[in-house]
Protein backbone atom coordinates (compact mmCIF):
# COMPACT_ATOMS: atom_id res chain seq x y z
CA UNK A 1 0.00 0.00 0.00
CA UNK A 2 1.15 3.46 -0.69
CA UNK A 3 1.20 5.56 2.44
CA UNK A 4 1.92 10.02 2.59
CA UNK A 5 5.24 10.63 4.07
CA UNK A 6 6.83 14.18 4.51
CA UNK A 7 9.91 14.73 4.87
CA UNK A 8 11.96 17.12 7.46
CA UNK A 9 15.05 18.51 7.26
CA UNK A 10 16.80 18.14 11.19
CA UNK A 11 19.03 20.08 12.63
CA UNK A 12 22.54 18.69 11.98
CA UNK A 13 21.39 18.08 8.23
CA UNK A 14 19.96 14.46 8.23
CA UNK A 15 16.32 13.86 7.13
CA UNK A 16 13.35 12.58 8.79
CA UNK A 17 10.13 11.21 7.59
CA UNK A 18 6.89 11.95 8.79
CA UNK A 19 3.83 9.26 8.62
CA UNK A 20 0.58 10.20 9.60
CA UNK A 21 -0.51 7.18 9.17
CA UNK A 22 1.74 5.87 12.20
CA UNK A 23 1.70 9.04 14.40
CA UNK A 24 5.11 9.32 16.22
CA UNK A 25 6.62 6.96 13.98
CA UNK A 26 9.74 8.60 12.39
CA UNK A 27 12.16 7.08 9.72
CA UNK A 28 15.42 8.83 9.48
CA UNK A 29 18.59 8.60 7.17
CA UNK A 30 21.30 10.68 6.42
CA UNK A 31 20.38 10.59 2.90
CA UNK A 32 17.26 9.99 0.74
CA UNK A 33 18.22 6.33 0.06
CA UNK A 34 18.73 5.57 3.60
CA UNK A 35 15.88 7.37 4.87
CA UNK A 36 13.88 5.07 2.34
CA UNK A 37 15.61 1.90 3.66
CA UNK A 38 14.57 2.96 7.11
CA UNK A 39 10.70 3.47 6.28
CA UNK A 40 9.45 -0.17 6.29
CA UNK A 41 11.82 -1.33 9.45
CA UNK A 42 10.94 1.77 11.30
CA UNK A 43 6.64 1.20 10.56
CA UNK A 44 7.38 -2.46 11.61
CA UNK A 45 8.96 -2.07 14.62
CA UNK A 46 6.80 0.69 15.84
CA UNK A 47 3.52 -1.47 14.79
CA UNK A 48 5.43 -4.07 17.31
CA UNK A 49 5.88 -1.39 20.05
CA UNK A 50 1.68 -0.10 19.81
CA UNK A 51 0.71 -3.62 19.48
CA UNK A 52 -0.92 -3.59 15.82
CA UNK A 53 -1.69 -6.56 14.71
CA UNK A 54 -2.92 -5.07 11.24
CA UNK A 55 -1.71 -2.02 8.65
CA UNK A 56 -3.62 0.71 8.78
CA UNK A 57 -5.55 2.29 5.73
CA UNK A 58 -3.22 4.81 4.30
CA UNK A 59 -5.10 8.19 4.32
CA UNK A 60 -4.67 10.68 1.59
CA UNK A 61 -3.49 13.78 2.57
CA UNK A 62 -5.27 16.34 0.19
CA UNK A 63 -3.03 19.74 1.48
CA UNK A 64 0.49 20.20 1.76
CA UNK A 65 1.94 20.38 5.00
CA UNK A 66 3.48 23.62 5.80
CA UNK A 67 3.93 23.59 1.87
CA UNK A 68 5.20 20.54 1.37
CA UNK A 69 3.52 17.71 -0.55
CA UNK A 70 3.80 14.43 0.40
CA UNK A 71 5.80 11.89 -1.11
CA UNK A 72 3.78 8.17 -1.48
CA UNK A 73 5.82 5.21 -0.19
CA UNK A 74 5.05 1.73 -0.98
CA UNK A 75 5.47 -0.25 3.09
CA UNK A 76 4.92 -3.89 2.26
CA UNK A 77 3.87 -5.74 4.86
CA UNK A 78 4.22 -9.43 6.56
CA UNK A 79 0.92 -8.07 8.64
CA UNK A 80 -3.00 -8.00 6.84
CA UNK A 81 -4.43 -5.18 5.91
CA UNK A 82 -6.97 -3.32 8.08
CA UNK A 83 -10.50 -3.75 6.54
CA UNK A 84 -12.32 -0.74 5.33
CA UNK A 85 -15.91 -0.72 6.73
CA UNK A 86 -18.35 0.12 4.44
Amino acid sequence: MLYPMFIRHQLFGSLAGELPDFPGCTPEGDTMDELMENVQPTVLAWMNENGMTTMPLPSSPREEENGCPPLFVEIPSPLPQAQDKK
